[in-house]
């Protein structure tokens, strides 16, 4: 039985990347593959998403993931802990370890001069990071066995430098049998409540388009430090029909009472809340923000894809939508075929060439 290791920085935090982790560990698991995941970090002291309870997970320290992305402060912690890290893989002695973006691959580098193979998965946009770190990671990244890119735009960046890039797209979360049946005036939003998700430039939108459509009510779920600015912001424009709505569990259940679903994000790894919304049958309308939304609608073929950044565009996008009973229909349909693509087992495929 071939044993498979994830690496990641904080498996108890709750965002795409470790939604992700979860996905492939318990499918890896449930084909019978013995599978474990090491954590550097145990910042919320309990995995948020489902996880099998035979899957090992190994929490190299227990004090919490601090520091801003990108902060001395974090890069300092993150060295501190590599000793440890490097010991907790070595013990681990998989037959394929699965490392989680550059953070962790560098922190993991010294382990990869062994006789096993050593995956990276980089879930952020290869500009995210500036020329000089850029350089450096893709020197790093030749010495492993892969490259796994999550949307063709970042695998086209990185094959001009490396030559074990690979595109593997990130698996939806779950499959849904219930479908929205776009009656409700209600608009969603989910993820972090953080400056990446645009969520305040979502909230200047909706006042655009808010007088025009009475009785329209925009949810957003999630919880982040952007908290506070957020409510602020909906105050002042004495808005009371936008609700922040925390975190829940089981997203699933909630999709379906809306009818239309919003991606206002300034960029992205992939996008996996917009690959669940259309799994719920739900019209998308998305920025074009690199990276993801635009490989996952097809470049505007399944869902409303808006210059990065234009308020004007998405505003007036959106009055049209809520409007349009048809058009809500009709995306409705083709999101639902375009996530059929996505789903576990298809994606999974791929994963299990690539180790075999």
């Amino acid at each position: 039985m071939k044993k498979i290791t994830f690496v990641i920085a904080d498996i108890t935090f709750v965002g795409g990347i470790e939604r992700v982790n979860t996905l492939l560990a318990n499918k890896f698991f449930s084909e019978g593959y013995n599978v474990e995941i090491i954590s550097l970090y145990n910042t919320n002291k309990k995995v948020n998403y489902e996880l099998n309870n035979c899957i090992k997970v190994n929490f190299v320290k227990d004090n919490s993931y601090s520091g801003a992305p990108g902060s001395f402060g974090r890069l300092k912690q993150h060295i501190s802990s590599q000793f440890a890290l490097f010991k907790a893989i070595k013990n681990s002695n998989a037959d394929f370890y699965i490392v989680n973006s550059f953070p962790m691959a560098f922190l993991s580098f010294f382990n990869v001069f062994s006789n096993k193979k050593y995956v990276v998965i980089e879930h952020v946009h290869y500009d995210y990071y500036g020329v000089a770190i850029k350089f450096f990671r893709n020197l790093l990244y030749k010495f492993y066995y892969k490259v796994v890119c999550v949307n063709e735009s970042d695998l086209s960046k990185f094959s001009k430098h490396l030559n074990n890039a690979v595109k593997i797209n990130n698996p939806l979360s779950f499959s849904s049998s219930e479908i929205t049946c776009l009656s409700e005036k209600k608009i969603i939003a989910v993820g972090r409540l953080e400056y990446q998700k645009g969520f305040d430039i979502l909230i200047d939108i909706f006042a655009r388009v808010n007088k025009e459509h009475p009785g329209w009510e925009l949810h957003i779920y999630g919880v982040g430090t952007c908290e506070e600015f957020l409510r602020d912001k909906i105050n002042q424009y004495k808005l009371n029909n936008i609700k922040l709505m925390g975190c829940v569990d089981n997203i699933q259940l909630y999709y379906p009472k809306y009818s239309v679903f919003v991606f206002s994000s300034r960029f992205e790894g992939f996008g996996m809340v917009l690959l669940e919304a259309m799994e719920c049958g739900l019209p998308c309308i998305s920025f074009d923000c690199p990276t993801g939304p635009s490989e996952i609608l097809g470049n505007g073929q399944y869902g409303i894809l808006v210059e990065n950044g234009n308020v004007t565009k998405f505003s007036a996008e959106l009055a049209d939508l809520m409007s349009d009973k048809e058009k809500k229909i009709k995306l409705s349909n083709i999101s639902k075929t375009r996530a059929k693509e996505f789903h576990i087992d298809k994606i999974f495929s791929e994963w299990r060439k690539l180790i075999n």
